[in-house]
């Protein structure tokens, strides 16, 4: 396992528990808890770090689903590498509870967030991803863009900015 790798993600899980009620006083109900998955691929398709943690206090019914919803949202991204998917926003089901809410970013880091309205949840990923160096602007933009996400991208990201 990379140390890089190590250090990358408990700098994201620090950046989601920072961020996570900043956030979460943008959706239309104040949301203050939910279940962040973080993971990177390495280059010969190993897994080489992996985490999964509660955000906030979650009632005990609503941290399984957000805990199963977290980690679904990522293995499904990840079924769909070949495929060109940058979102699990683009494999979506509702009909089978299966959410937008995790991103792939350049260096193959993959970021979930359940616990949000599922386009807040990627707003919310993609911010992250962005203020912890892992993808530029350009390439925020293109994913929120694949299914119109800009406006809660934008607001994600200014909450970041500004705290």
């Amino acid at each position: 396992m990379s140390e890089n790798s190590v250090e990358v993600c408990s700098r994201l899980v620090y950046m989601v528990q920072r961020h996570a009620s900043i956030v979460g006083k943008l959706c239309p109900e104040v949301r203050t808890s939910g279940a962040f998955h973080c993971r990177h691929v390495r280059a010969d398709g190993w897994l080489d770090v992996h985490c999964t943690t509660l955000i906030g206090t979650p009632t005990k019914d609503k941290a399984l689903k957000y805990w199963e919803f977290a980690q679904e949202k990522a293995d499904r991204l990840a079924n769909h590498f070949d495929e060109g998917h940058l979102s699990s926003y683009q494999s979506r089901a509702p009909e089978k509870m299966r959410w937008g809410g995790a991103i792939r970013s350049p260096g193959d880091w993959v970021l979930s967030f359940s616990g949000f309205p599922e386009l807040m949840d990627e707003a919310f990923m993609l911010a992250v991803v962005h203020y912890a160096g892992l993808m530029g602007r350009k390439e925020v933009v293109l994913v929120a863009n694949v299914h119109g996400n800009l406006s809660h991208v934008n607001a994600a990201l200014d909450a970041l900015e500004y705290d």
